[in-house]
């Protein structure tokens, strides 16, 4: 079985080597690569297009600069979605704290 954000699919025996939790996080990373870039290519020209029937060029703008911060959105939510998937979110700053520097240190005084 491999993880993609909420869902969980069978893999074919060729593909076991997939189960693990980076090819669920791989395969989370596709998916929100895959959202992002149906966003970019279908419903962002649609609203474009609709914004260019409109009368005024305030659509236009609207649509223009909402592009990149839902891009990014979306981006911040894969790599979100990747690391829990991966089991690298923040649990692992838990189990231990900064490593501590090696060498000599000062006497104290």
């Amino acid at each position: 079985m491999i993880q993609i954000w909420l869902w969980e699919f069978p893999l074919p025996p060729q593909l076991q080597f997939l189960a693990n939790p980076l090819g669920s996080a791989a395969a989370t990373l596709a998916f929100w690569l895959l959202l992002a870039l149906l966003l970019q290519l279908i419903v962002l020209r649609v609203l474009k297009a609709v914004a260019r029937r409109t009368d005024s060029e305030v659509e236009d703008v609207v649509v223009d600069v909402s592009r990149r911060p839902l891009v990014l959105l979306i981006v911040i939510l894969e790599i979100n979605a990747s690391l829990k998937v991966s089991g690298l979110d923040d649990s692992w700053l838990d189990r231990g704290q900064r490593p501590r520097r090696s060498g000599p240190t000062a006497p104290s005084a």
